[in-house]
């Protein structure tokens, strides 16, 4: 490799740690949750829609922007992602609605319970993954309602 390429490497991948290196990471994490669509059941939905969102936490919140506030965006992150596995812990044998209905209601309890706590970046990226997790709850009401014929 060139001095040159090694620098360029250097300085804009191996220093900015989070812009590059979370980002990917992210998207692995992502990757690995869709392939775990691929031959759903129930079982391996949930586990593809926990890796999915862990992902998307990854690469959506985690930025390098040094903050003075009291919760840092991989805190945050930490805090989100614990939720999800514990739901998925805990609820073995819940349907998969349940399964996202739960975990977008303790996301926004958590959102509103650190709202003080956290940056203004944080709570717009937080509130774009609230609003997708909106339209995945219509979704399920739609179905519902589907169902019921009403």
């Amino acid at each position: 490799m060139s001095t040159d390429l090694k620098q360029h490497l250097n300085k804009n991948f191996f220093e900015k740690l989070t812009t590059y290196q979370y980002k990917i990471i992210g998207l692995v994490i992502i990757i690995f949750g869709i392939i775990f669509c691929f031959n759903p059941t129930i079982l391996r939905l949930k586990i593809g829609i926990m890796f999915i969102l862990i992902g998307g936490f990854v690469f959506l919140l985690l930025t390098e922007k040094k903050t003075n506030s009291r919760i840092t965006n991989l805190q945050m992150v930490l805090i989100m992602s614990f939720w999800i596995i514990l739901i998925f812990f805990i609820g073995g044998s819940i349907s998969l609605e349940m399964f996202l209905l739960m975990i977008f209601l303790g996301i926004t309890a958590i959102r509103e319970l650190t709202n003080d706590l956290i940056t203004d970046e944080l709570k717009r990226n937080l509130n774009i993954i609230l609003f997708l997790f909106f339209l995945i709850l219509i979704a399920i009401v739609v179905k519902i309602l589907n169902v019921f014929n009403i």
